[in-house]
């Protein structure tokens, strides 16, 4: 038995053997068997709340980066690509300037024609009679020295430069991440 156990490369031995003859067969029992192996690992038990709440935190994480992630990418396309708005004081809003002079219209006697401004409400002065004279006065001085809308400044680099940050980002992280899985320490860590 000792020999078997060495030509399997067990390390053990069997220290007490009893053979029980029969007519036609012997039986064999090892009652001093002993030999050396692994303890078994403990089950991993998790309870399914504990699951259930790891999911629940990652969905909500999940959520609130890709809303973050909207958030920078729509204020970043808004300064690289700037898209004028024009809104009334009505909420009615629109991207083109001739169709805000309109809206504007609905409301408005006098509207100048460079920055859309409305003068006498409809609203205060149901009849183009009723407006007075200092307003047309006050309107036809606005036209006048009127510069218009100051359109925004495009900074069309900037969604280059915003790209460039997401890739180098990504490809840092997905570095690290394996480096770490491999289990060895990244080489940026390392002095």
């Amino acid at each position: 038995m000792n020999r078997e156990l060495v030509n399997r490369n067990v390390d053990g031995w069997c220290d007490e053997v009893v053979v029980v003859q029969h007519t036609l067969t012997d039986d064999v029992y090892f009652y001093g068997y002993v030999a050396a192996t692994e303890s078994a690992s403990p089950d991993l038990v998790i309870p399914l709340w504990a699951i259930l709440a790891f999911i629940l935190a990652a969905t909500a994480t999940a959520w609130f980066g890709l809303w973050l992630l909207y958030l920078w990418g729509t204020a970043v396309l808004e300064k690289a690509v700037p898209t004028n708005r024009y809104t009334t004081e009505e909420g009615e809003q629109t991207t083109s300037f001739t169709e805000y002079v309109t809206l504007q219209r609905k409301y408005y006697w006098l509207v100048c024609p460079n920055c859309g401004m409305g003068f006498a409400s409809k609203i205060d002065y149901p009849t183009w009679e009723q407006i007075p004279e200092d307003i047309h006065t006050s309107f036809q001085e606005h036209v006048k020295n009127c510069t218009g809308i100051k359109k925004e400044e495009a900074y069309p680099w900037l969604a280059v430069v915003a790209v460039f940050a997401v890739v180098v980002t990504v490809v840092g992280v997905a570095y690290v991440g394996s480096q770490a899985l491999k289990g060895e320490t990244p080489a940026i860590f390392v002095r």
